[in-house]
């Protein structure tokens, strides 16, 4: 799992908000992948505050 960094941190905010804003990708997941799928967000959003 490694992160392609075109342009650095834009591209890693684009991914995690593609991650909240996506409905429709949440329906068709189901709950439990859409949970997972936060938290990786999550994980990255701290990655790029921790540098």
């Amino acid at each position: 799992m490694r992160q392609q960094s075109r342009g650095g941190v834009p591209t890693v905010l684009q991914s995690s908000e593609k991650c909240y804003r996506s409905p429709t990708l949440q329906k068709l997941l189901g709950i439990a992948n859409l949970e997972q799928r936060i938290d990786n967000c999550d994980r990255r959003d701290t990655n790029i505050a921790a540098g």
